[in-house]
C-alpha cells in the first residue's frame, strides 16, 4: 500500500506541475462540451483508463493479499474520483496546490486504512 500511495502522489505531483499536461487538461476541459470527438477523448483518458489502470492493479493486489477482497471496479472509482475532484479544485485556483496534494495523499492514507491488509 505505501507504494502505491507513494507512485500516485508522484504522477499527481507530475500531472499537477507539468505545463504541457495542464494546458492539455485545461484545454480537453473548455473543449468537450464544444467537441463531441473531444468529449470522448476526455472520457477515455481522464475515466476509462485511468480507472482500468488501477482496476487492474487492484485486482492484482487482492490475488497477493496486499489488499482486502473487494469489487476491484468499486476500488477503482473510489481511489481515482476524490483526486480528479482536488485536481479540478487545483486547476481552478492553482494557488491551492499544496492544500490539494494534502487533502489528496490523506485521503490515499485513509484509502489504505480502510482497504490495505
Amino acid at each position: 500500500m505505501e507504494e502505491l500511495i507513494e507512485i500516485s502522489l508522484n504522477r499527481i505531483k507530475f500531472t499537477l506541475t507539468d505545463p504541457i499536461i495542464r494546458k492539455v487538461r485545461r484545454l480537453l476541459t473548455m473543449e468537450q462540451f464544444r467537441n463531441p470527438g473531444i468529449a470522448k477523448l476526455t472520457t477515455k483518458y481522464n475515466i476509462d483508463s485511468l480507472q482500468g489502470l488501477y482496476r487492474r492493479l487492484f485486482s492484482a493486489m487482492i490475488e497477493n493479499g496486499s489488499i482486502k477482497h473487494n469489487d476491484p471496479e468499486f476500488l477503482a472509482i473510489i481511489f481515482t474520483s476524490p483526486v480528479s475532484l482536488l485536481i479540478q479544485l487545483y486547476d481552478r485556483e492553482p494557488h491551492r496546490e499544496n492544500e490539494a496534494v494534502k487533502r489528496i495523499e490523506d485521503y490515499f492514507r485513509r484509502f489504505a486504512e480502510e482497504y490495505g491488509v
